[in-house]
């Protein structure tokens, strides 16, 4: 799921320091949630934090002005450069954002043709003014992600005169836009603050995986279902492990898998949303695979990494046998219909087999 943020949003807490937007950036850290920014909202929030910086400058040189008037001389203020003030602050911004793998939207390349058409026809986000110009291109942002993504969108803003909010009603200018697009009007939920928008994002995403959980424990049909997924889709190729094993009296190497049976051990490891209903989760996991192998009695001298096999060592077929896979992978739970899909899942480690 994409949580974008709109410049209320930062401008009520410019550092990123309540609780809500704290743990919206830990979300987009750990992937949970696809968090967004468009650039013309960094760019209004960086502006309105140098009015800020101003005001308060204007405010100190007031001030000692005004107490060396009353021969407090002593009284002086060091004021930095408002410039390296706010480069420092926009710097902060970016690299607080790039650390949550939050995505920065560019400026969207819309026709002024359109806007402007949809200024005269004052056409929501436009007010009855005309104005709006700012807000037009932030709502071409959003549709934007919409358009490119099947995912749900969150979009945090405060501006509800312009863009309303889910439980309010969203102006139906814009609804008309996403259905002339071809996209779902459920797909998008406008919330006020980034509070409403951790408590919506984190709080499903977790409740979904526990959903999801509670019926691998409780549902065998649910788990049989999940099994059979995981072992359909299994990748099997070795590309991921270490092929060669060595012992005291003889060094092996593994040739190839090529059947997995029962997942003997499986546990999500990590989960993010994808849509309201949906989550992805990554999972690690263990299964028994055949596999097919070479050994030698003997240590080879050399390798040779360019041909990529050991010089003066003859590999001897040996057979096959069943070892123990380490499993990662992804997989998609829908919590509306039960239905879970495995895209991927790949071997990362096999046991030693053991030879007679």
């Amino acid at each position: 799921m994409h949580v974008i943020l709109d410049s209320t949003a930062l401008i009520s807490d410019f550092h990123f320091a309540t609780a809500a937007n704290r743990g919206l950036l830990e979300a987009g850290k750990a992937k949970v949630i696809r968090l967004g920014v468009p650039e013309l909202v960094l760019r209004e929030v960086v502006h309105k934090w140098r009015q800020r910086v101003a005001d308060l400058m204007e405010k100190a040189e007031s001030l000692e002005a005004e107490a060396k008037r009353i021969g407090l001389a002593s009284l002086a203020v060091a004021l930095p450069s408002i410039d390296d003030t706010v480069a420092a602050f926009e710097k902060s911004l970016r690299e607080k954002l790039e650390k949550a793998s939050a995505a920065v939207y560019a400026i969207p390349t819309v026709s002024h043709e359109t806007l402007v058409n949809k200024a005269i026809q004052r056409r929501s986000p436009f007010a009855e003014k005309g104005t709006g110009y700012r807000d037009a291109l932030i709502w071409e942002s959003v549709k934007e992600i919409l358009r490119t993504s099947d995912e749900a969108v969150t979009f945090v803003t405060a501006n509800k005169s312009d863009f309303g909010s889910s439980d309010l009603g969203i102006p139906q200018g814009l609804l008309d836009e996403l259905t002339n697009d071809g996209i779902g009007n459920d797909r998008l939920t406008i919330l006020a603050t980034p509070a409403d928008a951790a408590a919506a994002t984190l709080e499903h995403a977790q409740s979904l995986l526990d959903q999801f959980e509670q019926k691998l424990v409780s549902d065998n049909a649910f788990r049989d279902q999940l099994v059979q997924e995981l072992v359909e889709q299994a990748d099997l190729a070795l590309s991921h492990v270490e092929r060669f094993r060595y012992s005291s009296d003889h060094k092996a190497r593994f040739i190839s898998a090529d059947m997995m049976y029962e997942i003997g051990y499986f546990q999500p490891t990590r989960s993010w949303l994808i849509s309201q209903g949906r989550i992805g989760i990554e999972f690690e996991a263990e299964a028994d695979v055949d596999v097919e192998y070479d050994v030698d009695g003997g240590f080879p001298h050399h390798f040779d990494p360019q041909q990529d096999h050991w010089e003066d060592a003859s590999l001897e077929r040996y057979g096959s046998t069943t070892v123990t896979a380490s499993l990662s992978g992804q997989l998609e739970f829908d919590a509306s219909s039960d239905g879970v899909s495995a895209p991927s899942m790949s071997i990362w480690a096999l046991s030693d087999p053991a030879p007679r």
